[in-house]
């Protein structure tokens, strides 16, 4: 492996942490440009990856995920070069989308190589959704007719964090449950925290009045607390049960 590449995946770690970030801050906005940028960043950043690859200074990786994803993003374009597009705007914009996608997907398969930078960018994103879970709740409290706090918005009477949907709330906690209670049942000096963590997400689905998302959200926590049991002494695992049941009782309490 070439010495330069660790730290060049570590740059593109924190790269796509930041456009992801942006991502989730401006999923408020109704209007194109947010999308775009973001869409401009990832392109910016695989060519980045790309230049670096061929000046040898990035060591090439292949998932087979990647293939779906680009038969995806190649097929709105060949509807639209054989003109079998009823709307070409929205093809095209298709094909930009699942681009996108697989350019994210594909710098992540190059920034993830080190299961340490895998290890931290998921115990980032976690933080970052707790920060966006209680800020959610804060502002659903004392919603002030802004989306954080900031930004006007009439589109609902009020956002949890920059989500304007709550189903799209719900789905976002969704993906961040899991981390945070396998991290918990697999780290026992830092269990109350992950616990913690996930308890704090899970009151945010409740409290965002969504019940498609808040019923979901339930499900695959107790189905993840069940996984997560599996292989435990009896003990700890009586313990980890014990301790994730009566936080996330109590945060759907305070939430509720």
């Amino acid at each position: 492996m070439n010495s330069d590449s660790p730290q060049i995946e570590r740059q593109l770690a924190l790269v796509l942490g930041i456009i992801l970030g942006f991502a989730v801050l401006t999923a408020w906005s109704q209007s194109l440009w947010a999308p775009s940028l973001v869409q401009a960043a990832i392109f910016v950043t695989v060519a980045f990856a790309a230049a670096q690859l061929l000046r040898g200074k990035l060591t090439k990786r292949f998932k087979w995920i990647l293939l779906p994803l680009a038969a995806a993003a190649c097929w709105p374009v060949f509807q639209n070069l054989l003109h079998a597009s009823a709307y070409p705007f929205a093809t095209w914009t298709a094909a930009l989308n699942w681009a996108s996608y697989l350019g994210a997907t594909w710098i992540a398969i190059q920034a993830f190589a080190q299961k340490t930078v895998a290890r931290q960018f998921r115990s980032a994103a976690v933080g970052f959704a707790a920060v966006i879970a209680i800020q959610a709740m804060l502002q659903r409290l004392t919603f002030n007719g802004k989306v954080l706090w900031i930004i006007r918005s009439h589109i609902t009477p009020i956002a949890m964090g920059p989500f304007l949907n709550y189903d799209h709330y719900c789905t976002f906690v969704e993906l961040f449950i899991p981390i945070a209670l396998w991290n918990a049942s697999r780290n026992s000096r830092h269990m109350w925290a992950w616990l913690s963590t996930a308890a704090i997400l899970y009151a945010s689905a409740i409290a965002s009045g969504s019940r498609a998302g808040s019923v979901l959200v339930t499900f695959e926590t107790l189905v993840l607390i069940v996984v997560a049991l599996v292989g435990k002494q009896r003990r700890s695992a009586l313990r980890f049960g014990t301790l994730a049941i009566t936080l996330l009782l109590c945060a759907s309490f305070i939430a509720g």
